[in-house]
């Protein structure tokens, strides 16, 4: 009988070993939610040039609603090389300084 307890005994502290370096493989591989997967989410970049004006985006589908001539809901609107009109979609928040920033520097233009 003291036998099995010491079985269960150590039954149970594999388990706890087990489950501990689940949790900690669960935690340093990226299984967890953080606040830059976001971020990392939404490093998409679409760019259409429509009616003489460069349209960058970060959903594939906004190209659609920009041929159906239906306005971004908010954008940013710049110049591109050589005047052309840019306009880039914006979130109220950083999407649109980062989308700028990936078209200047895809089309080399400095500000």
């Amino acid at each position: 009988m003291a036998r099995n307890f010491a079985n269960v005994g150590n039954s149970i502290i594999k388990g706890t070993v087990l489950l501990g370096a689940v949790l900690f493989l669960f935690t340093f591989s990226g299984c967890t939610h953080h606040a830059d997967d976001d971020v990392a989410l939404d490093n998409r970049y679409f760019e259409i040039t429509w009616k003489g004006t460069i349209y960058v985006t970060s959903n594939i589908l906004a190209i659609d609603q920009i041929r159906a001539d239906k306005p971004m809901k908010m954008s940013i609107k710049s110049r591109g090389a050589n005047g052309i009109p840019v306009e880039v979609e914006d979130d109220g928040k950083a999407l649109g300084v980062r989308l700028l920033a990936e078209y200047e520097r895809r089309h080399g233009i400095n500000r």
